[in-house]
């Protein structure tokens, strides 16, 4: 029943900005032929120039329907990319295949007093067996994405660089 009245919205706002154009065109000619009866070069001016106004008057809300078409469908298309990216990015057999992109953030209710981001030797020094390094980057061993050597924790899982029991 909703889908029926709000869905595809963008292209009945459209259709109504183009009913709107239509009678507010046929208004200015109607009322123009009346006065030019009446006043003659006034009914004739508007005549003229009252389509036109109507015409430009309905530009908002026909781009604004327009607006709501493109945001729905990149808002359809974001979400085909992120569940093909999803997909592509986990390795095999990874538990965390399945769950969706979320970043580790610790809210500031919850997160301890954190001590700075280690440097990339300190980093070096305090990495656990679980993990690996690849250059600049250490590999998590919960969820097998590359994180950058100042960094703590995983970027994806939370995992810590000297937490052995992740």
């Amino acid at each position: 029943m909703l889908e029926a009245l709000f869905g595809n919205i963008g292209a009945k706002i459209k259709t109504w900005a183009i009913y709107l154009f239509v009678f507010e065109a046929l208004g200015a000619i109607i009322w123009g032929i009346f006065l030019m009866i009446e006043e003659g070069a006034v009914g004739l001016l508007l005549i003229l120039l009252g389509p036109i106004a109507a015409w430009v008057s309905s530009w908002i809300l026909y781009a604004f329907g327009e607006l709501v078409e493109k945001t729905c469908l990149n808002e359809q298309n974001t979400r085909e990319i992120l569940t093909i990216l999803q997909k592509k990015s986990a390795p095999k057999g990874n538990p965390c295949a399945e769950m969706p992109y979320t970043p580790y953030v610790a809210s500031p209710a919850t997160a301890p007093a954190s001590a700075p981001a280690p440097t990339p030797e300190k980093a070096k020094e305090i990495i656990s067996a679980k993990h690996t390094i690849d250059g600049e980057h250490w590999i998590c061993g919960n969820c097998r994405r590359k994180n950058t050597l100042t960094r703590k924790d995983c970027w994806y899982c939370g995992a810590n660089i000297a937490d052995d029991n992740t």
